[in-house]
């Protein structure tokens, strides 16, 4: 079930965007989100750049956007933002 929930997960991520799924998100993902208190809505990456396969699964696992930020720190990444 797990791996029905990635592939689908992914597939609406290339797709359409989409970092949510009203099936799989409450039985398998919502566990994820919990690890980060659940309330998480955006993430920012700083410093260096996340290779594109981690990037696309944080995302689904933790149903959010994940932006990243150019800069040498973490502190210059919001000013930065790329969609």
């Amino acid at each position: 079930m797990i791996e029905w929930g990635i592939a689908k997960k992914m597939k609406n991520l290339q797709g359409y965007a989409q970092t949510t799924h009203t099936v799989y998100d409450p039985i398998i993902f919502n566990k994820f989100k919990a690890v980060l208190g659940g309330r998480v809505r955006i993430m920012i990456s700083g410093s260096a750049p996340i290779s594109t396969e981690v990037l696309q699964f944080l995302k689904i696992a933790f149903c959010c956007q994940i932006l990243e930020g150019y800069g040498q720190t973490e502190c210059g990444a919001p000013a930065t933002i790329t969609w």
